[in-house]
């Protein structure tokens, strides 16, 4: 008669613990179809996103590039040119030196 409380208390445990496990298995299978129509809804605004960002930025690039064409001179392309440069004083005093 003694080990007849823990014997209830395991039998209460494991009714409560199978009581709580059949309430997910209802409630996941209510939640499913809206846990499914959020994740296809995210997938399909993410790949939206993706390629009107890719079709932007191909657009830009291409601008890009013929801009940098139309600015180069034919004849100069290919030609590299050295220049030095050399700092001329003449005795210029600026006014933050005074």
């Amino acid at each position: 008669m003694r080990n007849i409380d823990g014997l209830f208390s395991w039998l209460l445990l494991a009714g409560i613990g199978a009581a709580a496990i059949v309430f997910s298995v209802y409630v996941f299978a209510f939640l499913l179809p809206f846990v499914l129509l959020f994740l296809g809804v995210s997938v399909l605004a993410n790949l939206a996103r993706y390629w009107y960002a890719r079709y932007h930025v191909k657009k830009r690039v291409e601008s890009f590039s013929r801009q940098g064409r139309s600015r180069q001179r034919p004849e100069s392309a290919g030609t590299v040119i050295d220049v030095e440069y050399e700092v001329v004083d003449d005795g210029y005093k600026s006014k933050r030196s005074e």
